[in-house]
């Protein structure tokens, strides 16, 4: 089952906070909203548990974004553990929501080898989960493909990373799959894989998100609302490969294309 919902409170919510969103959500028959920490963690623990009772109640499943300003490739210790911070932040809102995912770009390439960059996300990856094991939070880190070459986080290695670390999940951004290959993603290569190499119960239960986007040869530019094309071969890639879990709209319109892939589903 795929539960849809949007980023951040709908454009016609009352207010244009969290708690509004939630019961927006619920007002308009969605499933799902993401609370977009994007620009800090800026909600007390106390909110957090009031929020998750509200959710709750309301039937609708939370999942956070974590800020923007990480790099768990960072070259300078303080930017690394300023990194570690927002991301263990942003777990503990989710655990206190009684929610699970945990989303967040995870870093930049810095002019470095795939490889070697890739060594030092599975090592930071692999600290950050035991460290939220040893919270006792029951929550999962969905590391983001990201939409520019310049970042850590293609399809690839999220799937390699899934691989080797147990208990990882990640977030699969449709238009960014787009952006990063140019609009040449082949989502038949792109699930086939994922589903040998982590089965098909991981794919009933990830965290997507989606949007129309604008990209160059060097990637995404900016988040569009999805046209009708673009959406109906994500609805189709959801029902062709089983996939399940959560999926969130980033659309400048976050409501409008949120109930136009529920309506397709």
């Amino acid at each position: 089952m795929m539960k849809v919902g949007t980023a951040g409170a709908p454009i016609s919510s009352e207010r244009h906070t969290t708690f509004h969103g939630v019961r927006r959500v619920h007002e308009l028959g969605l499933d799902a909203l993401e609370v977009e920490f994007t620009y800090g963690v800026r909600m007390g623990k106390h909110s957090a548990e009031l929020l998750g009772n509200e959710a709750k109640q309301l039937g609708i499943s939370l999942s956070a974004h974590g800020p923007y300003y990480i790099n768990l490739n960072a070259r300078e210790k303080k930017t690394l553990k300023d990194s570690r911070i927002r991301i263990m932040d942003t777990a503990e809102r989710v655990h206190l929501f009684e929610a699970k995912s945990v989303v967040y770009h995870p870093g930049f390439y810095l002019k470095q080898e795939p490889e070697k960059v890739y060594q030092q996300m599975l090592v930071e990856h692999k600290s950050l989960m035991k460290e939220i094991d040893s919270e006792g939070w029951n929550v999962r880190l969905c590391p983001e493909t990201t939409g520019k070459g310049t970042q850590f986080g293609s399809w690839q290695e999220l799937t390699r990373m899934c691989k080797e670390l147990p208990g990882l999940g990640m977030t699969l951004d449709f238009a960014h799959l787009l952006a990063r290959s140019n609009g040449k993603v082949d989502y038949n290569e792109v699930f086939t894989k994922m589903e040998k190499d982590l089965g098909k119960k991981f794919l009933g239960d990830m965290h997507f998100h989606f949007s129309g986007i604008e990209y160059t040869e060097k990637g995404e530019k900016r988040h569009l609302e999805i046209e009708t094309p673009f959406l109906k071969r994500i609805a189709s890639a959801i029902k062709d490969f089983g996939l399940g879990g959560t999926i969130i709209a980033e659309s400048p319109n976050v409501e409008t294309d949120a109930l136009k892939l529920k309506k397709l589903l």
